[in-house]
């Protein structure tokens, strides 16, 4: 394999986070350096797969900015970007919100986490801006509304039926 084949195919494989797959097109006396966490692995398969979870895949899920997907959700102004559905029924989540747009009342089933990232938001009673953090406790009920053009991370451990 030519050298800019390889590396197209590593950056390739990198993506699936599949770190056996990746292993395969490194020689034995690979390095590589990742600076930002002071990270280094040597030594192609074996190393790559030491890095891993026991199943060969990464125990960490990425989601980068430059390949985020929105979907528009059944609710006018409102679209999410989802990370992960997780093994309870909760998820994890960006959405962004227009100003005006209401979220409708729903129960919490489990705990619930949201940043706001961007803008203002209204949940339930409770005002909150651009760095502002609110957990919610299973048996929660509330609405969201989008006091301005705002995004926020949410992640629910359970499902969050709408009630209204």
């Amino acid at each position: 394999m030519a050298a800019a084949e390889a590396v197209r195919e590593f950056w390739r494989l990198m993506g699936t986070n599949d770190f056996l797959a990746v292993g395969t097109v490194l020689a034995d006396d690979f390095v590589l350096e990742w600076p930002q966490s002071n990270e280094r692995i040597r030594g192609g398969l074996a190393a790559l797969h030491s890095s891993t979870s026991d199943s060969g895949r990464s125990p960490m899920l990425v989601k980068k900015t430059s390949s985020r997907e929105w979907q528009a959700t059944d609710y006018s102004g409102i679209e999410r970007c989802l990370f992960r559905n997780n093994e309870t029924g909760g998820r994890s989540s960006v959405v962004r919100l227009t100003r005006g747009s209401r979220f409708p009342r729903h129960a919490h089933e489990g705990t619930e986490e949201v940043v706001v990232l961007s803008g203002a938001v209204r949940i339930g009673e409770i005002d909150l801006t651009a760095g502002d953090y609110l957990f919610t406790s299973p048996g929660e009920e509330h609405d969201v509304v989008a006091v301005s053009d705002a995004t926020i991370f949410v992640s629910s451990q359970r499902r969050t039926p709408v009630v209204e």
